[in-house]
Formats: C-alpha cells, sequence, structure tokens
C-alpha cells in the first residue's frame, strides 16, 4: 500500500489532486490511466529505457532525492547507484509511510526541500 497511515481526509484531497470533474459532471482522472497499463502483468511489455545517461548529465549539479520508503518503482539500491555516479552534491531522504511517489507535503520532504534550496540556492 502506497499511503498505509492515509485516513478519510487524506484520501479526499489525494482524490482532488488526482482527479477532475468534466463538463457532464462526471469524475475523471486527472492523468492518463493507461500510463501503467504496459507494465502489468508478470511479463511486461515495455522495454524501460536506458536512462543513466540523463543521470549521468547531471554531474556536478546538486540534486535532492525524494523517495518513498514504500516505493516499489525507486529502489534504495537505485539511489545508491545514483549517488555513487553523481559527482555533484547529493541528498537522498525516504518518506516514511509513502510509496511511489511522496506527495511532497510530508514534514520529512518538506524539511528537505527547505534545508536543499537554502544550502543551494539561498
Amino acid at each position: 500500500m502506497a499511503f498505509p497511515d492515509f485516513g478519510p481526509a487524506d484520501w479526499l484531497a489525494f482524490a482532488r489532486r488526482t482527479c477532475r470533474e468534466d463538463a457532464q459532471g462526471q469524475v475523471r482522472f486527472a492523468y492518463d490511466p493507461a500510463i501503467s497499463e504496459s507494465i502489468k502483468g508478470s511479463a511486461p511489455n515495455t522495454v524501460p529505457p536506458d536512462l543513466w545517461p540523463l543521470w549521468d548529465s547531471l554531474t556536478g549539479k546538486p540534486v535532492l532525492v525524494l523517495r518513498g520508503a514504500l516505493s516499489d518503482l525507486l529502489s534504495q539500491q537505485t539511489v545508491r547507484e545514483m549517488d555513487a555516479r553523481h559527482t555533484g552534491a547529493f541528498t537522498a531522504v525516504d518518506v516514511p509511510h509513502r510509496g511511489h511517489a511522496p506527495l511532497l507535503d510530508e514534514p520529512v520532504a518538506l524539511e528537505a526541500i527547505d534545508a536543499f534550496l537554502q544550502e543551494h540556492v539561498g
């Protein structure tokens, strides 16, 4: 479960972030629900792209990684590899009780963002 500590008010706020009411009054997703179709099942039919060249292009740039501690998409091992490959300032924070992805309103996420901006944007 991506948000194990959510109560009714949290789920309502989440629904308002991810859904919209159309002109006919119907509730619709505010994103394309087909985005995950190709990775479903035991034999996904999408080959993930090699994103390491893009990551490597951030050499020398300060980076903040906010990872949902319960994420099934971004592993701790991948974050360690990101850190090992990166030559600039690198900060990684696990946001507790969150899957992929944190909502960025969690106190841990907000504190990390504030500290990162203070240090690197000032």
